[in-house]
């Protein structure tokens, strides 16, 4: 995607404590033919892209009625503290088990509409070509596809030859539990049962980890995970992003880490965190807006009575939205 600059991808899962957006939805009156819901942010910019439209854009995605009904929730803390500006103060979405463009930070506004969304990061960027038949077509980025990741060794790495290495990663799904982690160490010719870590939650990561006994000459292994989850699905192997390419030598070189991030250890969501070249990081490290009046933040008391206010007030205190139906 353009204006991602995180190579091979970056992951994180963390705990998330907010009102679901059917508490708003159902105090709203929705026309019956509503369909979609458009989840706008207040991070804007202009774009280069030839195709896109004129003017500033604003990042704004759009989930299914049913979904948003279903799961979707507006988060104000994160892992029990407040948002973070980096992270969509002072509320964000989050869109469990679909890729994170969906989770719109910063957000300002949520409009309910009766046809399908058609904006630029829902047809033009965030979307990916498939065919049927004769006939090709963009199609919205959404649910997360199964995938183990392995975290370390990076990449590349020099580890002992002849030595036991822990590789270990992290493993997620959409809609379902991680069941089984296998590991090649052979190129994907044989299979081997990787021993799964901790409890599963759901919409989170499952870490994992195996004890690999590298060769006893030096050379260059690739490794290969793959998940299955209580679905029976199983992830394929041919992209050479799910692989790490690692040289075996008597002495090891740690050579950093690879570019998979993994963080935290419990959550409640597992996604991709967004971060775009050719948009503005609309508010300040002290949290407030860039380009708004003081107003525009939340009041320091209503954030304080937080405690005593119902959960759905609370979210139209901090956000100062209101639902529009079209």
């Amino acid at each position: 995607m353009k204006g991602v600059q995180w190579r091979l991808g970056a992951v994180g899962t963390a705990e998330w404590t907010g009102v679901p957006l059917s508490v708003l939805l159902d105090r709203a009156t929705l026309k019956p033919n509503a369909c979609e819901v458009v989840l706008e942010g207040a991070d804007g910019g202009m774009l280069e892209d030839p195709k896109s439209p004129p003017g500033e854009l604003k990042f704004a995605r759009s989930i299914p009625l049913e979904k948003a009904r279903r799961d979707v929730l507006l988060a104000y803390k994160m892992n029990g503290e407040d948002l973070p500006p980096e992270h969509g103060f002072p509320v964000r979405a989050i869109v469990p088990g679909w890729y994170a463009m969906a989770s719109v930070k910063w957000l300002q506004r949520i409009i309910v509409t009766d046809r399908p969304f058609t904006g630029y990061y829902q047809t033009l960027d965030y979307a990916y070509w498939q065919r049927r038949e004769d006939v090709a077509e963009l199609t919205p980025l959404s649910e997360m596809q199964i995938k183990a990741e392995i975290a370390r060794p990076a990449e590349g790495e020099t580890v002992p030859a002849n030595t036991s290495v822990r590789v270990r990663g992290a493993a997620w799904a959409c809609d379902a539990e991680i069941t089984k982690v296998e590991l090649s160490t052979d190129g994907g010719e044989t299979w081997n049962d990787a021993k799964l870590l901790g409890e599963s939650n759901s919409n989170a990561w499952r870490l994992w980890e195996f004890n690999w006994q590298t060769p006893s000459q030096p050379g260059k292994q690739t490794l290969i995970a793959r998940a299955t989850d209580s679905l029976g699905r199983t992830q394929p192997v041919a992209s050479r992003s799910r692989s790490r390419h690692l040289h075996d030598q008597s002495s090891a070189a740690d050579r950093g880490r690879g570019p998979v991030m993994c963080w935290g250890a419990h959550a409640s969501q597992a996604c991709w965190f967004r971060r775009r070249a050719e948009t503005n990081f609309p508010f300040s490290r002290s949290g407030r807006l860039n380009g708004c009046q003081e107003s525009s933040r939340p009041r320091g008391r209503a954030r304080q009575q937080r405690a005593a206010r119902s959960p759905e007030l609370v979210v139209a205190i901090l956000l100062n939205f209101s639902i529009h139906s079209v």
